[in-house]
């Protein structure tokens, strides 16, 4: 849920690219499972996701979610790598409005 309200007009998803803003957004956000992100320790993905960096392109979601839900954010990222294509392509049906186009092809943008 906090993918699809938080993370994907940004990073976009399998099968959802990002928001035509999302180009524009310097430094541009990394692709979620990418190695950046994977090489970050918890307490970094935290306080990025919470709002403690402030020289990030990440908003302060520690404002609108309490401390457990951004654990879970953390959590979720530690997972992302290991889902399967099932999984992934669950994400992407649950992340995609009506009438939104497929990822570009060739574009690995999350996964």
């Amino acid at each position: 849920m906090h993918h699809r309200e938080d993370s994907l007009a940004c990073h976009g998803g399998p099968g959802a690219s990002p928001a035509g803003f999302a180009a524009g957004l310097h430094p541009s956000p990394p692709a979620l499972s990418s190695p950046q992100v994977r090489s970050s320790t918890d307490g970094v993905l935290h306080r990025a996701i919470a709002g403690d960096v402030g020289t990030t392109w990440i908003p302060a979601f520690g404002k609108a979610h309490s401390p457990v839900e951004v654990w879970s954010i953390v959590a979720f990222l530690r997972r992302l790598p290991a889902l399967t294509p099932e999984q992934r392509s669950e994400l992407c049906r649950a992340g995609r409005t009506e009438g939104q186009p497929p990822a570009e092809s060739g574009r690995n943008v999350y996964v």
